[in-house]
Order: C-alpha cells, then sequence, then structure tokens
C-alpha cells in the first residue's frame, strides 16, 4: 500500500527505521520522488525543488541500499538487449 509524505523530516525519520529496506530516487522533468519501502507501506515523498532534492540524497541514511531511475518511456513492457540476455544465461534471442 502507498502512503504519501509531506514533510522532509518526516520521510527522514522513515527512512532510519528497522523495517526500511531500500530508497528508490526517481528524477522527473519537474520533480524528483523519493520512495523508501518498509515492512508494511511504499512511502513517497515528491520534491519539486532540485536543491532540496540534492541536500536530502545527501542526508540519506548511509546503511541503506538506494537506487537511481530517470524518468522512462511509458511503454507497456520491457526491452532485454541479446547481450544482456546472455550474461543472463536466458534464451537467445531478444525479449521485446
Amino acid at each position: 500500500m502507498p502512503r504519501k509524505i509531506e514533510e522532509i523530516k518526516d520521510f527522514l525519520l522513515t527512512a532510519r527505521r528497522k523495517d526500511a529496506k531500500s530508497v528508490k530516487i526517481k528524477k522527473n522533468k519537474d520533480n524528483v520522488k523519493f520512495k523508501v519501502r518498509c515492512s508494511r507501506y511504499l512511502y513517497t515523498l515528491v520534491i519539486t525543488d532540485k536543491e532540496k532534492a540534492e541536500k536530502l540524497k545527501q542526508s540519506l541514511p548511509p546503511g541503506i541500499p538506494t537506487g537511481t531511475s530517470q524518468g522512462q518511456p511509458k511503454s507497456g513492457f520491457l526491452c532485454w538487449s541479446t547481450a544482456e540476455l546472455r550474461m543472463e544465461g536466458r534464451a537467445e534471442g531478444a525479449a521485446c
């Protein structure tokens, strides 16, 4: 279940909880979304100021895994190249 967090301070407290597993950062054109996965909920904080987002990124707890992604095209499927499939030992053709 998703939950929205409005304040940066509340997000940092949530990210420092024992049940926080990972933090994902999604950078879009207009905003930056910080998502922390806890045992029950996925908490999301949306920041429109790029400087505040960079400060928040630096102040995240060091022991929690962090992933960053750019905005992706809105297609209905994922596409892997043949080289990526070979590295994983899967089928020979590209999966698109």
